[in-house]
């Protein structure tokens, strides 16, 4: 009896381990979402669709709904083909790119015809965010790849956004050196894919001796909310910045760097002889 209670309080607790790294994760993913509708626009349900990641390979299919709708979530930043199929029509295609912390809503429409067949479809992504109302900036792979980062230190770019200042010469607290409209900067919140070091008190853990500010290359992007985040960002004023770290895909690839910096190679004073 005895042993049977042990094992059900380890089964227990895995369970909830596994729902908090399930939560966290979604926490540093996106989403896409949308309908399929035939050609003369009437919903299409019991549709199969089908998203597949371009890196890895890896599919999840859904069927529509009545309402012909459809939701994929939790999908790691990057690109995706998206297929819609369904018996007497032509399969629809497409390419669409996840960003962090975003659910990116398309529309397919399906064509009669035999389903071996295949319709290629083009900009179909939606470009507005119609399910929140928070007002963010997304740092993308490119920025952080290209833009000159004084340290190497990649929450600078989070001074890309509107209402981000920077004021590392004025305010000595945690924070990345960055108020965000009018918020004080160990008021900002940090979350690597999923996961916070952000105390009760504010601060974030980012840039203090406690916290961590993650390896430039090992950052695929993140994404600045300065605006009505939801309250799963408690304790946070200025920011939420969430940021997710590379993933691996099916192509070997990596990255050989080198940084020198001294002083010979900088300009003169003004006072030098």
């Amino acid at each position: 009896m005895v042993q049977h209670k042990a094992l059900k309080t380890l089964l227990a607790g895995l369970f909830v381990f596994m729902l908090a790294c399930t939560g966290a994760w979604a926490q540093g993913t996106g989403a896409l979402a949308g309908q399929v509708v035939d050609a003369s626009g009437a919903v299409v349900p019991g549709a199969e669709v089908t998203v597949t990641s371009q890196a890895t390979g890896d599919a999840r299919t859904v069927l529509t709904s009545d309402a012909g709708n459809f939701r994929v979530t939790n999908l790691i930043s990057g690109d995706y083909t998206i297929e819609a199929s369904l018996t007497g029509f032509k399969k629809a295609r497409s390419t669409v790119t996840v960003t962090i912390a975003e659910t990116v809503h398309v529309k397919l429409v399906l064509e009669l015809g035999d389903i071996s067949e295949v319709v290629e479809v083009t900009d179909i992504a939606q470009t507005v965010e119609t399910e929140k109302t928070t007002f963010s900036s997304l740092v993308d792979k490119k920025r952080i790849a290209e833009l000159p980062l004084n340290g190497r230190n990649v929450f600078q770019l989070m001074q890309l956004a509107p209402g981000a200042v920077n004021t590392a010469s004025t305010v000595f607290e945690p924070g990345q050196d960055t108020n965000v409209n009018g918020g004080r900067a160990n008021m900002n919140g940090f979350w690597l894919d999923g996961v916070t070091s952000k105390g009760l008190s504010g601060g974030t853990g980012a840039g203090d001796a406690a916290g961590t500010t993650p390896n430039l290359e090992a950052i695929q992007e993140f994404r600045i909310e300065t605006l009505n985040f939801s309250a799963e960002y408690g304790n946070s004023v200025g920011s939420v910045v969430t940021v997710v770290s590379k993933s691996g895909s099916n192509d070997f690839h990596g990255s050989v760097y080198e940084f020198h910096r001294n002083d010979n190679l900088d300009a003169r004073e003004f006072f030098d002889g």
